[in-house]
């Protein structure tokens, strides 16, 4: 296994290219770092490029389908949502944002699904994806735990969900590869992870930790005791290092909504339900939230800024498409679940057949990591408006991709 993804040389193709320069600009910061980057208009080149590929890919048969039930899920709720936007989103600027995003969020998971064949290219993606984040969490600790100017990470809560995702695989990778250099670089990146989300002081990062530890541990089947010993060590690098900031926020855990902010969010939530309540089947439009605050702000907060966001992805998806959108994002999460019960399933079968241990073994690791990712996401989400964010949308192609490889292995068995 190790031997076999050292060759990054044989892997790389046009796909992998176009994912690995969107990774690096959106996840790295590229961006928010280097200002004459943002004045090149990148992101929007991409897309251009990238859609152009699709298009090719899928009029010469490359490997492009429509017939599996998690493509047909995602295109459902990207297309409700870029066409419930073009409809119903009040401001030109957010209506013309969320299209693009979720066009674009469409148009990668194509282009991973069709060009990420076989599990070497899988890793090497994984790899990039992870070194970009390195790069904005190294960023990010320096300027005290969020990149500042950076679209996705100029908060401290959102720089601790992204590192929270990453964490489960850098963390399976560790445990499955011998390598000197790969145990180097997952455990480098597991540093920076952790220590980016103690700096960030997240109260939400801290449980989505928790909880992150918790279920690596749970599905470490052989490296428990490794686990378990890392845990260790971090422990108590962050009772010696973490700053009072970190401390402080997690106190504060304990004083539920007698806290200030919590308060604060309690009445978005109540407020999100209302319009749920008085919209239930389609909500008030995507990303109107902020528009409907004044209408529904008793308290009238807004004196002290006009708009607010609802600080929850899925009462976000409840408030603002209703019913409607969120059996559409339920279905899909089903579909993710389905894709990694599958690996279960398959495995309990594959008793006795002439395949590898420690492939399979593998196999079960990354779909572990895919898994745990999608929960930590949900955990964070459950205190950020994140909808129209890349974080949870790029574990989607990953928990396709990867289920799709598993089956060809079982099938070449």
């Amino acid at each position: 296994m190790d031997n076999e993804h050292l060759s990054y040389s044989k892997d790389f193709n046009l796909g992998i290219i176009l994912m690995g320069i969107y990774y690096v600009f959106e996840f790295g910061s590229f961006q928010a770092l280097y200002p004459f980057v943002k004045k090149m208009h990148l992101p929007f080149i991409m897309v251009a490029i990238s859609t152009i590929y699709v298009v090719l890919r899928f009029f010469f048969r490359k490997n492009i389908s429509f017939t599996n039930p998690t493509t047909q899920s995602f295109a459902l709720l990207c297309s409700f949502w870029i066409c419930y936007s073009y409809a119903e989103t009040i401001s030109p600027i957010d209506r013309e944002y969320t299209i693009k995003q979720f066009f674009s969020f469409f148009v990668y998971y194509l282009i991973v699904l069709s060009s990420v064949t076989k599990p070497s290219q899988f890793i090497l993606l994984i790899d990039i994806w992870l070194l970009s984040i390195c790069y904005s969490s190294l960023h990010g600790i320096l300027q005290g735990g969020l990149v500042w100017g950076s679209q996705w990470l100029k908060d401290q809560n959102q720089f601790s969900t992204l590192l929270t995702i990453a964490i489960p695989f850098a963390l399976f990778f560790l445990f499955n590869f011998q390598g000197k250099f790969r145990k180097i670089f997952y455990t480098s990146c597991l540093i920076l992870f952790l220590t980016g989300v103690i700096v960030s002081a997240s109260r939400g990062g801290f449980v989505a930790l928790l909880s992150c530890g918790l279920l690596c541990l749970i599905f470490s089947k052989k490296s428990k005791i490794v686990l378990l010993l890392l845990f260790g060590c971090a422990t108590i690098l962050v009772f010696q290092f973490a700053p009072q900031k970190f401390f402080r926020e997690v106190e504060t855990i304990s004083m539920g909504t007698e806290e200030r902010t919590a308060r604060a969010r309690v009445y978005y939530y109540e407020l999100a339900f209302k319009m749920f309540r008085d919209h239930p089947f389609l909500g008030v439009g995507p990303v109107n939230y902020p528009q409907y605050f004044s209408d529904y702000d008793y308290k009238r907060v807004r004196k002290y800024g006009t708009k607010r966001v609802g600080h929850s992805t899925p009462l976000a998806i409840l408030s603002e498409t209703g019913l409607i959108g969120a059996m559409i994002f339920f279905l899909l999460q089903v579909r993710m679940y389905k894709n990694w019960r599958f690996f279960h399933k398959q495995i309990s079968l594959l008793e006795g057949e002439p395949l590898e241990k420690r492939q399979i073994r593998f196999f079960l690791s990354v779909a572990n990591a895919c898994a745990i990712a999608q929960v930590v996401f949900l955990i964070n989400s459950l205190f950020l408006t994140l909808t129209t964010f890349p974080f949870y949308w790029c574990l989607v192609p990953f928990s396709e991709t990867w289920k799709n490889l598993f089956f060809e292995y079982v099938q070449k068995g």
